[in-house]
């Protein structure tokens, strides 16, 4: 004589994508020792459209090709990373949008 017993089974439904927002800053000195700081933000559904999507705060301008170090904070959903990118990882990742140095930078996210 069996008895038939219920077995409960969870599923675990997929997580939502969580958007990705990538802030980079610099500060630059000009020739009368003035110091201005250039603040680039994008926000996208993932890192390629993040990337693409990298605009300047103030003027809308493209990240340009930098020889100092950016400081960066990548979020994703409640983490977050932030690091001091140096000048020839900034290039590969804001300038040519290498996704694969991007992921490699900021793995765990």
């Amino acid at each position: 004589m069996s008895e038939k017993k219920e077995v409960e089974v969870k599923v675990n439904e997929p997580k939502k994508e969580q958007p990705i927002t990538i802030t980079a800053t610099f500060v630059t000195k000009d020739i009368d020792g003035l110091k201005t700081k250039h603040v680039f933000k994008s926000k996208g559904k993932d890192v390629a459209e993040a990337l693409n999507d990298l605009r300047n705060v103030e003027t809308e301008e493209v990240f340009p090709r930098v020889n100092q170090l950016v400081n960066t904070k990548v979020e994703k959903g409640d983490n977050f990373i932030e690091k001091a990118l140096a000048p020839h990882k900034a290039r590969a990742i804001f300038c040519d949008k290498a996704e694969d140095v991007f992921k490699a930078v900021y793995r765990g996210l």
